[in-house]
């Protein structure tokens, strides 16, 4: 069986790699590979993921120890490892940036992948590039410690038979932030009217999930915060016109929630499923 550092592990991989860890770790089989890998939503994200690494492993002859994991599990799981010193070479934690990659750069737990995202700097946006990248307070600098394999983007969608049924048309939706959300709370009273239990907007409100912290970043954006962190790395929270747009942001938010606009269970992520 072909030897293979964690290094080229990582080139060859190449994007399906989101995180490798490198605290010191437990002595494993040469040749051998762990990843931790975050469930899919539909079984046939999982079965992508394990049919995508049984060729690899074919291929290059390096045996995969893949572990697929609940998503919100696996940061606990890694937390934990990090402590022993027990940790995986590969991580692919959807809500890893948000909750852990920052702090495991800052401790210098990261590898640096700057020459993987060079490999493939060409295919991507600018903006993931910027999202790989984090500061390392032993080393004294920033460099991408993950290598970017997917983007998100807030998606809105609406029911037409519904807003029809308020009396109104997909020509009504106006086109401006604040007035395109108040539309649809005036779609849920003319709705509540007619008996129907139905809520005009779903945002996601929990405190333990990336959702609404992706949520809130969309808001704080389109007032005006998108300087909340330069490009530099530098946090900027004294700057007067992000700290206006994070209290609007926060106001437009949680105003509609605590009118009831916005169902309750919305506070847990899956409680409104």
């Amino acid at each position: 069986m072909t030897k293979i550092s964690r290094r080229r592990a990582v080139s060859t991989i190449g994007a399906t790699a989101v995180a490798a860890v490198v605290s010191p770790r437990m002595a494993k089989a040469a040749g051998e590979l762990t990843v931790w890998w975050s469930q899919g939503f539909y079984e046939a994200e999982n079965k992508a993921v394990i049919d995508s690494f049984a060729a690899w492993e074919k291929r290059t002859g390096t045996k995969v120890n893949l572990s697929i994991i609940n998503s919100p599990d696996i940061v606990t799981k890694l937390t934990a490892a990090v402590q022993v010193g027990d940790v995986p070479d590969l991580v692919h934690p959807i809500t890893l940036s948000p909750f852990l990659a920052s702090r495991l750069a800052w401790d210098d737990k990261l590898e640096d992948l700057t020459d993987v995202i060079e490999s493939q700097k060409a295919e991507y946006h600018e903006i993931a590039i910027l999202g790989s990248r984090y500061y390392n307070a032993k080393l004294k600098k920033h460099s991408h410690y993950t290598v970017p394999i997917k983007c998100a983007t807030l998606l809105e969608q609406a029911w037409r038979p519904l807003i029809e049924e308020a009396g109104f048309t997909d020509a009504d939706i106006p086109k401006t932030q604040d007035a395109y959300f108040e539309f649809f709370q005036t779609v849920h009273d003319k709705l509540r009217a007619k008996g129907k239990r139905v809520y005009g907007l779903g945002y996601s409100m929990a405190a333990k999930e990336g959702d609404a912290n992706t949520l809130f970043h969309h808001f704080l954006v389109a007032y005006g915060g998108k300087d909340i962190v330069l490009p530099s790395g530098q946090l900027n929270v004294d700057d007067a016109s992000v700290r206006k747009a994070a209290v609007i942001a926060l106001e437009r938010l949680t105003t509609p929630f605590k009118k009831g606009y916005v169902p309750s269970g919305r506070q847990g992520w899956r409680s409104w499923r």
